[in-house]
């Protein structure tokens, strides 16, 4: 899980990125393409006007890039939520109807460097480790399935409204 964090450690989103996606979205041949699948991504409502959601996954777009990787994939049940993912220039590759259950949107975006985002971005920047105020319930939550692991990865961001966020890995806390 990657987590979208102001400088005072404030979470204001956070998404996962999978290596595998949902076997019934994607043909097998599609599946045996290198992909992140972008998977529960959040956003903290009061802050939407900062475009947050655009913002992770363009982050999500660059990094695949970098690390080699073809594509970067993502589902949902939602049309409103499938238009929103196609203004972020995600092409909707099908619609899934199972026989029982709500219908998917799977969508993919061909991974690329951002160079706009690079301005934004600063490597090698350390985290220090959990904050020292206690996180809120939400975010002991969100971060729950990382417990257990050794460290954080880090990129710092400047986000839109010239507040730094960074993305870290939620790992360790």
């Amino acid at each position: 899980m990657w987590v979208l964090t102001e400088h005072d450690n404030r979470i204001l989103g956070c998404t996962t990125i999978l290596g595998t996606s949902a076997p019934w979205t994607w043909t097998a041949a599609e599946a045996a393409d290198t992909a992140y699948y972008l998977n529960g991504t959040v956003t903290d409502p009061a802050e939407r006007h900062r475009k947050l959601g655009t913002l992770i996954a363009e982050w999500a777009v660059d990094r695949a890039a970098h690390e080699g990787v073809s594509r970067v994939r993502r589902d949902c049940s939602s049309p409103a939520l499938a238009a929103y993912y196609q203004q972020q220039n995600f092409q909707l590759i099908r619609k899934v109807s199972p026989p029982r259950g709500l219908p998917s949107y799977a969508l993919e975006r061909k991974a690329e460097r951002i160079p706009e985002l690079g301005a934004r971005v600063v490597s090698g920047i350390p985290v220090p480790g959990p904050p020292e105020n206690p996180m809120t319930p939400p975010a002991r939550n969100a971060l729950s399935n990382s417990v257990g692991a050794a460290r954080f990865l880090s990129r710092s961001l400047s986000g839109t409204a010239a507040v730094s966020v960074s993305m870290e890995a939620a790992i360790g806390r």
